[in-house]
């Protein structure tokens, strides 16, 4: 429990209260050793110490072939040591988090344990972080009953507005609904007593008749009435009932909906703000300092280690020969073959000045069967490459397991075309372009000349013909 608690401080405080990762500036951090080869379940020992004045804290990390994430293995804080939980069985750390500590690699494999590891230190003060932790959970709960209460405040308030909207606008229907009955009875009335009137001014015998009529349509009428007035009443109270349930739900779904979101993302920026408070208060971290990291390679069983083959071949004759291509650059390139295990760099020369602009080197290794390849690039100006006494050398670095080793190969330059007072291809090329041009024009001058001549001599003859 102790372990994952110093676990959890651990990467909260990286992730939370970290300002600042960088390797020491002033080679106050050292790392040992450089590379390592072992065979599977032989332990590995890394060690790291630093120079650092207030800085309490040694942590552990590794990065495993073929990934780019750290993976945090142990730390030592103070003289307490911890290791992840689920790395326990395989990893072990002692030592003083203000001097030293060491990483024990108890049993390593091949396939889970290679790839590089990385010490590093960093500050973490030894208050109670659990203080903190209470006052932090109290005052996040506090927040969220003061905001449900509120939220409970607004949604019974905006319920109470809403109902009492909905009783007005039934209201005003039902005043205007009344009121078109009214006057709807009043235009009838009207109706019934001028025809009343115009029939009692009319004919005395078909009062009968009339009154006959009268009744069934007063009675048709106020059956109509009775059967609009039913169903007016029917569709309000159903108009009612449906729109306020309807609203009453949806409004419900939508508050309930709308409460849960808020909740959530308060909530959550709560608690990341309170422990980024609680966490950064209690531990004060501070810049993170790295070593320059181990490389470990846990070997195959039934390969040795082998150096490299480096071959370094000279640009290709037919690179720059397009004459659109204006940067005239040439590329050697370097090939490192036939090596195990793939702890290599590729280091390019110019007149044994180490040169980085124009370098390109694989990201890796490659496998091939049961050893490794690696290729690198140089493109340098054509003129450069044109000078015999321009060394270019490519530098393998491979180590064996104790040191590194440097396998270098050298070409000089070539002179060929492009020099000054050589003909180059562009310069043939414009040569035989302008060659061929002007036989053309001799040619072209030549045939017109033949006609001019041929229509001379057909004239004179035309002439000797009429005289004779």
């Amino acid at each position: 429990m102790k372990a994952q608690s110093s676990s959890l401080m651990v990467f909260f405080t990286n992730v939370l209260c970290m300002t600042g990762v960088q390797l020491s500036p002033n080679k106050t951090v050292f790392q040992a050793p450089h590379g390592v080869f072992r065979k599977e379940n032989d332990q590995v020992t890394l060690s790291f110490r630093h120079r650092m004045q207030n800085y309490d804290t040694i942590l552990w990390y590794r990065r495993l072939a073929g990934t780019a994430a750290l993976e945090l293995i142990a730390l030592v804080n103070y003289k307490e040591p911890s290791v992840v939980g689920h790395l326990r069985s395989r990893f072990n750390v002692s030592g003083d988090g203000e001097k030293m500590a060491h990483l024990h690699i108890l049993k390593p494999i091949r396939n889970a344990d290679s790839g590089q590891y990385f010490g590093a230190t960093s500050t973490h003060s030894r208050k109670d972080h659990y203080g903190p932790l209470w006052t932090s959970l109290i005052s996040i709960r506090v927040r969220l009953w003061t905001s449900l209460i509120s939220i409970r405040v607004r949604l019974w308030t905006s319920l109470i507005s809403i109902r009492v909207r909905l009783w007005t606008s039934l209201i005003s229907i039902r005043v205007q609904l009344w009121t078109s009955l009214i006057s709807i009875r009043v235009q009838l009335w009207t109706s019934l007593i001028s025809i009343r009137v115009r029939l009692w001014t009319s004919l005395i015998s078909i009062r009968v008749r009339l009154w006959t009529s009268l009744i069934s349509i007063r009675v048709r009428l106020w059956t109509s009435l009775i059967s609009i007035r039913v169903r007016l009443w029917t569709s309000l109270i159903s108009i009612r009932s449906r729109s306020t349930s309807a609203v009453n739900v949806n409004l419900t779904k939508t508050l309930r909906i709308l409460l849960n979101v808020v909740l959530t993302v308060w909530a959550f920026s709560s608690v990341v703000h309170a422990l980024k408070h609680m966490y950064c208060d209690a531990y004060s971290s501070s810049e993170v300092y790295f070593g320059a990291g181990t490389r470990l390679t846990v070997l195959e069983p039934d390969l040795n280690i082998t150096p490299p083959k480096v071959t370094l071949l000279k640009p290709s004759p037919h690179e720059c020969s397009d004459h659109k291509d204006a940067e005239k650059k040439k590329t050697l390139v370097c090939v490192a073959t036939g090596f195990y295990p793939d702890h290599v760099s590729v280091v390019w020369k110019v007149n044994q000045k180490e040169v980085s602009r124009g370098v390109a080197t694989d990201a890796q290794a490659l496998r091939s069967g049961d050893h490794y390849s690696i290729t690198s690039r140089l493109r340098v100006p054509a003129g450069r490459w044109s000078d015999p006494d321009t060394d270019f050398t490519c530098v393998v670095r491979f180590f064996n397991g104790n040191k590194t080793v440097d396998y270098p190969a050298s070409v000089n330059g070539e002179k060929g075309w492009g020099e000054e007072g050589a003909v180059t291809r562009e310069n043939f090329l414009k040569i035989s372009q302008s060659a061929k041009l002007s036989y053309s024009v001799l040619i072209a001058k030549s045939c017109v000349y033949g006609a001019f001549v041929f229509l001379l001599i057909w004239k004179l003859r035309v002439s000797s013909r009429k005289s004779g």
